[in-house]
């Protein structure tokens, strides 16, 4: 409230709703991304994926601003949401890939983890919730936090 915030922070909001619950309903998460790209790019803009591709590796280094950092967010969802053989995304990579590419990483890192997580989580992937060990030494609560995402990724 205290800074003018994008007029387009509703559409983002809003797209990032609909990636996450299309996550939580077992959707495939690249899937997920391009339709978010589109709605934030439009039909007519290149894919997300297309955009990963035409970077030639080089990860985006951006700035705070969610005109930007939205756009970043669906990049390295698109280029790390590939599940290894056993059906698992690799949580680590992307976490550092988003870290060493500079800018304001903090809040991105936060959702990637947050979406990546939910896609790990999902019942196709057999509720995996096996972390790297650096996201759990020295965690404190640890035992109350691990109940907590057994209990949230429960099906009922």
């Amino acid at each position: 409230m205290t800074r003018n915030v994008s007029e387009n922070f509703a559409m983002y909001t809003d797209t990032l709703t609909k990636l996450m619950y299309g996550v939580l309903d077992e959707n495939n998460l690249q899937d997920e991304v391009e339709l978010a790209g589109q709605a934030i790019f439009g039909p007519k803009a290149p894919s997300v994926g297309e955009m990963v591709s035409r970077s030639q590796g080089r990860t985006p280094m951006v700035a705070c601003y969610i005109d930007s950092s939205f756009p970043a967010l669906l990049w390295f969802l698109h280029k790390y949401g590939v599940t290894n053989d056993k059906g698992e995304y690799d949580i680590s990579a992307a976490t550092l890939a988003n870290a060493n590419a500079g800018g304001e990483n903090v809040a991105r890192g936060s959702i990637l983890g947050a979406v990546l997580g939910a896609a790990n989580a999902s019942s196709k992937n057999k509720g995996n919730q096996n972390l790297p060990d650096w996201c759990l030494q020295g965690l404190h609560h640890k035992k109350e936090i691990e109940q907590e995402i057994k209990d949230f990724t429960a099906k009922n």
